[in-house]
């Protein structure tokens, strides 16, 4: 994916947020605070998010492209609840398989690091060496998804808390622009001004939702 794809994802999600913010912030303010007292309901919003504000600008632009489906830009609102609906129930019944698949990739990838620089340190006859080049990863990978497996939730949580932040502090800026005529830059551009600013919100944001969970979680046991 280039940095133009990024860009053209964000201006996206932007103008989705600026258009539909009275339903992107009470989502997000959810996804960062609610992590611990509704797990269910986090999953769903996580799933809901991606589909509406990362998946439904492709296929909105996709059916828009096809002379039969121009009809549907009066009901763009419709597709992202749609898609959003869709992605929601996929997560929530594929995530225990998605984060036990990505921690084993991340688990086989870090794996692959340690043995290059491993396989200089120590003498390893060769053919024991085309072994363990398949081995260490494989059980690396195997280990961090069984992990995984037992931490599902805590990573569930930064997720949701992650995701919360982020998406609180662009439906955030777009308010000020929409209402208030502020960061005029956006969506189409983001200055170092800006990204000063957002990358602050959301590191305030972030730490506000991890320590507000935290404390949920020692109420609660």
């Amino acid at each position: 994916m280039s940095s133009e794809d990024v860009k053209s994802i964000i201006e996206s999600i932007l103008i989705i947020l600026q258009n539909y913010w009275y339903l992107a912030l009470p989502v997000s303010l959810l996804l960062l605070f609610a992590g611990k007292i509704m797990k269910n309901l986090v999953i769903a919003l996580l799933g809901f998010s991606i589909g509406a504000l990362g998946i439904s600008p492709y296929v909105i632009s996709f059916l828009i492209s096809t002379p039969s489906f121009q009809w549907i830009q009066d009901y763009k609102i419709w597709i992202m609840v749609i898609v959003g609906v869709i992605f929601a129930i996929l997560i929530f019944s594929l995530v225990k398989i998605a984060i036990f698949l990505a921690a084993f990739f991340a688990g086989a990838s870090i794996g692959s690091y340690i043995y290059t620089p491993l396989e200089k340190l120590i003498s390893i006859p060769e053919n024991i060496k085309q072994w363990l080049i398949i081995i260490v990863p494989l059980a690396l990978g195997i280990l961090a998804g069984i992990l995984s497996f037992f931490y599902s939730e805590k990573i569930l949580n930064l997720l949701a808390i992650i995701t919360g932040a982020l998406l609180s502090t662009f439906s955030l800026f777009m308010i000020l622009n929409k209402y208030l005529g502020l960061f005029q830059e956006l969506p189409s551009k983001i200055n170092d001004t800006t990204a000063v600013f957002m990358v602050s919100t959301f590191l305030v944001l972030f730490i506000l939702g991890f320590f507000v969970n935290s404390k949920i979680k020692i109420e609660n046991d």
